[in-house]
């Protein structure tokens, strides 16, 4: 038992219960230095260890001297659902983006190397090479920038987000990786560019900077202002018909916030019923798909456990199904015959007809036609759709 204990130490996987919140609060108590400071410190270092070490030994001054560092990677901002009328309503003016269908990454450079980090922070430099040599060939000074890189076929129009994931995953023989799967990416926005932190400029200034500092347009995602829905909508279509995912709506004048999930950032997809649900169970597939897991237990958040509201089979190719149990097979808490217990660590986003009572689920809902859409990489367990949602879902359409 001890030894288990020890190995989730080392690994990282010891949940106690302690969040993020706790941490930034007891430090900022604990060396009398205002809560804000200390989560600036942390948006722009990501290391609790430094901004406590700080704090301690100079306070809100010390704190103020963190900034962010060239091969530091920090928390993407995050979007959340909305429509273009709150768009409207809020900004008057809306900056509308194409939404990729691809895997956030992270590009810092230091003016001699590359370096790539996902969403969740990993370095990825490695797995990509020919979005290292692009880089490299137009950025000429250091920068730190945001963007997404998509997988794409030989007409350049992009392909299923699981195509990129086995990119991302790849360790070894990366030069056939390059020819199963071609990737391209899209940079949308700027943090830093040559000494000079850019979180706080609004984000068409952050734009302008981008654009400047890399120098070749095919590398950009275009950025447009909009101030009614009907130039929204074209540019929605225009992004369908590319085969993207859909528009992002963005605040003009915000600043990028690491790590946030606020206002400022709007997902807007074709109307269609979605909840992202976390994967806490499977079942293993019969005959052919014997080693894959192929029906999956769905449950939302209740503070601090899950609750399930069924499972979802339809969807998902073969193929998929094979990235899918690579993604979750590390996650895997015990097996009973063919069924499988899951430690919550995926999300999973789900399309569906109606929100129905049930007495076979712990929730006590489920979903009709449930179908599965995708993998919310951009989403922990904790981030996803919770009971109290599901049953507000469920009270308006009844």
């Amino acid at each position: 038992m001890e030894a288990r204990y020890l190995a989730r130490l080392v690994l990282s996987e010891m949940r106690i219960g302690v969040g993020e919140g706790t941490v930034r609060d007891a430090t900022a108590a604990a060396f009398d230095v205002p809560v804000g400071d200390i989560e600036r410190a942390l948006q722009v270092s990501n290391d609790y260890g430094l901004v406590a070490r700080q704090a301690r030994d100079g306070g809100a001054g010390a704190l103020a001297d963190i900034t962010l560092r060239v091969g530091r990677p920090v928390q993407a901002m995050l979007a959340q659902t909305g429509t273009v009328r709150d768009a409207l309503e809020a900004w008057n003016e809306v900056a509308v983006e194409w939404k990729y269908d691809g895997a956030r990454v992270q590009i810092h450079y230091d003016g001699a190397s590359v370096g790539l980090y996902s969403r969740n922070m990993e370095d990825v430099t490695e797995a990509l090479p020919e979005i290292v040599s692009a880089i490299e060939d137009h950025l000429a000074v250091p920068a730190i920038l945001d963007g997404e890189v998509v997988a794409v076929d030989e007409t350049g129009s992009p392909r299923p987000f699981q195509q990129v994931l086995r990119r991302f995953r790849r360790k070894h023989d990366i030069a056939r990786a390059r020819e199963d799967v071609r990737i391209r990416v899209h940079a949308f926005d700027c943090l830093h560019v040559d000494g000079e932190d850019l979180l706080d400029a609004p984000l068409t200034e952050r734009h302008e900077r981008l654009a400047g500092v890399l120098g070749d347009d095919s590398l950009v995602s275009d950025l447009w202002l909009c101030t009614d829905a009907g130039s929204v909508e074209t540019v929605e279509s225009e992004a369908l018909a590319a085969g993207h995912e859909g528009v992002m709506l963005k605040n003009p004048d915000s600043a990028y916030t690491p790590g946030k999930r606020g206002q400022n950032w709007l997902k807007r997809k074709p109307d269609v019923e979605t909840l992202d649900l976390v994967v806490t169970g499977a079942e293993w597939g019969e005959g052919r798909r014997a080693t894959l897991l192929g029906t999956f237990e769905l449950s939302v958040h209740d503070g601090g456990g899950y609750e399930t509201v069924g499972n979802v089979a339809t969807g998902i190719t073969d193929e998929q199904l094979e990235d899918l149990t690579e993604l979750l097979e590390p996650s895997i808490r015990a097996e009973d015959g063919t069924t499988v217990d899951i430690e919550p660590a995926v999300v999973f986003e789900v399309g569906y007809e109606a929100i129905q009572s049930s007495p076979s689920t712990t929730s006590g809902y489920a979903l009709r036609f449930p179908r599965f859409l995708g993998v919310r990489e951009d989403k922990d367990p904790e981030d996803a759709d919770s009971l109290a949602r599901l049953e507000r879902l469920a009270a308006d359409r009844t």
